[in-house]
């Protein structure tokens, strides 16, 4: 059996190793970056930011708002993918744009980048029901993103 001096100095070594551990899978997570190059920047997406006051909740609205923007007819150079709908978040206000997809490998929503015309994982909203790999264009249809896109 431990004793009592043995037994917290433990239970300190213990929370000091978790600790770090967080504050390094923190650090992690805050340093990364996209990088785009010009070629890269999505000008269509640009040119058709919707700002509007909520996302649509349904499968049909969604198809709806984006036959309404006209998604599929938009061609750009920053990808060989065509466009798609999304509604996301962009700085304090809600959008909706056609840009290309994104594929993620963690469980976060997405928000639109201005500088790049680009929808971006939003490093700053963990989404617990959201699958490990999803794409950006279904992020509004998950109620943690949903919600934290909502003013």
């Amino acid at each position: 059996m431990m004793s009592g001096y043995r037994c917290r100095l433990l239970i300190i070594a213990l929370l000091s190793m978790q600790a770090n551990h967080l504050n390094s899978v923190g650090s992690k997570v805050s340093r990364v970056q996209m990088r785009f190059t010009k070629e890269d920047v999505c000008k269509e997406a640009l040119k058709k930011v919707n700002p509007v006051e909520s996302c649509p909740s349904d499968k049909i609205s969604i198809q709806e708002r984006s036959r309404i923007l006209n998604c599929k007819d938009i061609r750009d150079s920053c990808s060989s993918e065509e466009l798609v709908f999304h509604c996301v978040s962009s700085g304090d206000k809600i959008v909706e744009v056609c840009a290309p997809r994104y594929y993620l490998d963690g469980k976060y929503c997405f928000k639109f980048d201005e500088e790049t015309g680009r929808v971006i994982p939003d490093y700053q909203v963990f989404c617990q029901e959201c699958p490990f790999q999803h794409y950006s264009n279904d992020s509004v249809t998950y109620t943690t993103c949903s919600k934290s896109i909502r003013r």
